[in-house]
């Protein structure tokens, strides 16, 4: 055996100095490949032959480890428990507890002696004596109890009555189970030591006694350590930090056991872990039973969940209180905010209704006190307006002071005032006029004679302060606007010439202590009615209308009577109240339709109505402003109208004009003087009206508007139309001072001052007068270089004879403040002249904007061609 291990040794050192020498040989610099790969193969083949010539040993005949050993399977090693395990008693069985009842021994308790007893009481039963209390269950019944002998056959005991013992038969067989165990671990034995190629030790079996059964020997296959683990083991499954320790063998033994429905198991165990995160438990045993009976549920709920769990009621119990505990106290936190969000928000709302009572209050006290104010400024107003009645011829007489308040730049052209050398202006303005306008304006002042512009015009900027864009109401919080007027009129004379029915007028007027020259109380003009008593006591004839209404239905209902009555008449107007503008006038066509009494009127009328503004936007304003339906005739030859200057004592008529419309009630330019019917009448029925306003106490400058229509029997019919008070006559102010006329009201025809003279003809001027010309191409091109281009035109105004055409901006010219005028020695010519300057204009500009649809321009020039037709036939 000794030369065997040489041999070996000497062949395992043989391999190791081959090995080192090829090691060596690749590390040489200049080495040869071709070497080297002989020399591994020779290596290898010759450890090759080494190798097979060891394994031939077996191993437990030579002292060197085998090189191919037999391998063992690993021995778990066992997991060292997080926690040391305790014994303790649990409030229910569990099955540690059952097996350790069923196989550890209880201590047996040492039986007391047994009292002394009387030989009759000895022949009794024990249950007797157990029942007489004589003895008791501790006691030794040994003596009293009968004798078994080995040998002797079964006999029945007096203790226990009608019970038989065999206690050979007993005997025997836990003597069979001893050596039935026995066989077995033999058996078990021998298995492993095959399994570890080990001969047994031979034993010789022990004979078979003839009271033993033969038992028959079975051959078992080997079983492998987890199967003993499975079967022997207690598997103990852990909660370890709040999860399940999946890695310990007696979880992987449980694994295997229950390998057929572990999907169901790990589902609970899923469970178990969210159990224990919900409820904080970082330590637990798991139930196996309670586990096997949880996976064939259905459903799982907390309490299926807890149970599988030992030990952790009262920790649940715990979180459970403190979640109830967290639960109210969050319900009492959210009731007391919700409770105190409603408290707030009925305080809220108790303290807006509170508030909104409060200022309703306060806001009817202030309105009671608005009104009387504005009706003791309106008494006040007036009381200074009546102040200059009857002395306006003594005022004009010496120098005076005009206040003009501005709401836009067309209010320049009141600065015409000029014209009579012993006025100066005050102009209230929100801003002042761009420079080349304003430097435009002087020059076209100059031009007609009227010096010192500069020194007689006084401007008062209006601040804002805040109040809004609206000049009236700028003017109504600037008090130190007006204390500036107030320094400016010093102790002359002055006056304010007003707008249409302005209440920031008399505002100041009461402010300044200045009178207003115009009416203040226009109750006598607040209504259509009104305006027909007007006309009807002045003896002139008016149109056939309804009364005033409020009512739209009401309003159609009262036409209808007027329609059967009159069907010779085929055009009706709406006319709105007290509106001194053309947007109060609304138009319609009758036909079959309106004399049908089954079909509606109102609706007829709304579907043939024109207004500017839109029929049912006009017809909204009837409620609040009231109308009538007036006749008119289809076809209007003129609208002529007469301005007059009412003193109190006195009528001056300040001229007449021809209003020219582009379409039904649509008007675009004036025509001065009026020439569309007898100036003669035309004044004497402008008289009588401003007579019957003289009556009223109305003062100022007033335009009487009458219509006049061709008839079978009177080619030119006058009838009263409107009256509109406190117009300020800025058109014929306007032809006043650019041709230098005055108006003769003998003849009604306007002449040249007598500054000037017209040596070679005629003294008599007519002129067109058109304000707020816009046009979308009036953006795109400059003031200069329009008036450049009509000059080269030919259209320019002649100084000395004044005639021609004038173009004067006011602003800038997409704003369409800006006034064109032409002038004229006879009316043909002053058509013709206006009429040619548009058409070149709209050529001009046409291209510039691409369209003139909209444009003030081409409805000028439409309205005079349609106005020179009617006139010159």
């Amino acid at each position: 055996m000794s030369e065997a291990v040489d041999s070996l040794n000497e062949a395992i050192l043989e391999s190791r100095r081959q090995l080192h020498d090829l090691q060596e040989a690749l590390q040489k610099p200049d080495i040869d490949y071709s070497q080297v790969l002989e020399q591994i193969t020779t290596t290898g083949e010759k450890i090759k032959s080494e190798a097979d010539r060891i394994s031939d040993f077996k191993y437990n005949e030579s002292t060197v480890l085998p090189i191919a050993h037999q391998k063992k399977p690993p021995t778990m090693i066992e997991q060292i428990r997080a926690v040391s395990p305790k014994e303790f008693t649990p409030s229910h069985s569990t099955k540690a507890y059952e097996l350790k009842k069923k196989y550890i021994k209880p201590g047996v308790p040492q039986n007391k002696p047994l009292p002394r007893l009387s030989a009759a009481q000895k022949q009794l039963p024990a249950v007797e004596l157990l029942k007489r209390g004589l003895v008791s269950e501790t006691d030794d019944l040994s003596e009293i109890m009968p004798q078994v002998a080995g040998n002797q056959p079964i006999q029945k005991s007096t203790l226990f009555n009608g019970i038989a013992y065999d206690f050979r038969g007993a005997a025997e067989a836990s003597k069979r189970r001893r050596e039935e165990k026995k066989q077995q671990e033999e058996i078990f034995t021998r298995q492993m030591e095959k399994v570890s190629e080990k001969p047994p030790e031979e034993k010789p079996e022990p004979p078979l006694t003839p009271t033993e059964p033969a038992v028959k020997k079975e051959t078992q296959n080997p079983r492998i350590y987890e199967q003993l683990q499975d079967e022997y083991a207690y598997q103990t499954l852990l909660v370890v930090r709040g999860k399940v320790a999946r890695e310990t063998p007696d979880f992987e033994s449980f694994q295997r056991t229950n390998a057929s429905r572990f999907k169901s198991i790990d589902n609970v165990l899923n469970a178990i872990e969210g159990y224990c995160a919900v409820f904080g438990i970082s330590y637990a045993e798991i139930d196996g039973r309670k586990l096997s009976e949880a996976a064939n549920l259905t459903t799982l709920t907390y309490d299926q969940v807890g149970r599988c769990l030992i030990g952790t009621k009262e920790q649940v119990e715990k979180a459970r209180l403190k979640a109830a505990n967290l639960i109210k106290f969050n319900w009492k936190v959210w009731k007391w905010r919700r409770d105190t969000e409603r408290n707030k928000k009925l305080f809220r709302a108790a303290y807006t209704i509170q508030m909104a009572w409060r200022m309703n209050q306060v806001r009817r006290a202030i309105m009671i006190e608005c009104r009387k104010r504005i009706e003791s400024i309106d008494n006040k107003a007036d009381e200074l307006s009546q102040s200059i009645v009857n002395k306006y011829s003594q005022i004009e007489s010496d120098p005076y002071v005009v206040i003009h308040v501005m709401t836009n730049f067309q209010d320049l052209t009141r600065v015409l005032d000029l014209m009579y050398s012993n006025v100066s202006i005050i102009l209230l303005l929100s801003e002042l006029p761009p420079g080349h306008i304003w430097e435009d304006f002087i020059e076209f002042m100059g031009c007609c004679g009227i010096p010192n512009v500069n020194q007689r015009v006084n401007y008062v900027i209006i601040r804002d302060l805040r109040s809004g864009n609206n000049t009236s109401n700028k003017l109504l919080c600037d008090m130190r606007s007006i204390n500036q007027v107030r320094r400016l009129i010093a102790s002359r004379n002055c006056f304010i010439i007003p707008h249409s029915d302005w209440h920031a007028e008399r505002r100041l007027s009461v402010d300044i202590s200045c009178p207003i020259f115009g009416c203040v109380n226009t109750n006598m003009l607040q209504g259509r009615n009104s305006m027909r008593d007007i006309f009807r006591d002045a003896e002139v004839v008016s149109s056939i209308s309804t009364r005033e209404m409020r009512d739209f239905g009401q309003l159609c209902d009262s036409l209808r009577d007027l329609l059967i009555d009159n069907k010779d008449i085929t055009r009706w107007i709406i006319h709105l109240g007290f509106i001194q503008s053309e947007d109060a006038i609304a138009w319609f066509d009758t036909n079959q339709d309106f004399y049908d009494e089954s079909k509606d009127l109102s609706e007829l009328i709304k579907k043939n109505l024109h207004a500017k503004q839109g029929a049912s936007k006009f017809i909204q304003m009837i409620p609040r402003l009231g109308a009538t339906c007036e006749a008119v005739p289809s076809v209007v030859r003129s609208f002529p109208s007469v301005c007059v200057l009412i003193t109190g004592n006195e009528i001056r008529v300040i001229g007449t004009y021809d209003r020219i419309h582009y379409q039904p009630f649509r008007f675009c330019s004036s025509f001065v003087p009026a020439i569309s019917c007898n100036t003669v009448d035309l004044i004497t029925k402008a008289r009588q009206v401003a007579t019957i306003l003289l009556k009223r106490g109305a003062i100022g400058y007033s335009t009487i508007d009458f219509l006049v229509y061709s008839e079978k029997d009177n080619p030119q019919s006058i009838i009263g139309f409107d009256v509109r008070v406190n117009t300020y006559p800025s058109s014929l102010n306007m032809c006043f001072v650019s041709l230098c006329c005055g108006f003769e009201q003998s003849s009604g025809k306007m002449k040249l001052l007598k500054g000037v003279g017209d040596v070679y003809g005629k003294k008599s001027r007519f002129a067109i007068v058109h304000s707020g010309l816009t046009h979308p191409g009036l953006s795109m091109i400059g003031t200069k270089d329009l008036k450049s281009q009509l000059f080269s035109e030919g259209l320019l105004f002649d100084l000395l004879q004044r005639v021609g055409f004038k173009l004067l901006f006011l602003a800038n010219p997409s704003e369409g403040k800006n006034i064109a005028i032409a002038g004229a020695k006879t009316p043909e010519n002053a058509l013709a002249l206006m009429e040619k300057a548009y058409t070149y204009m709209l050529k001009l500009l046409s291209p510039k904007s691409g369209g003139d649809l909209e444009s003030s321009i081409s409805s000028a020039l439409i309205g005079m061609r349609h106005f020179k037709t009617r006139i010159f036939p």
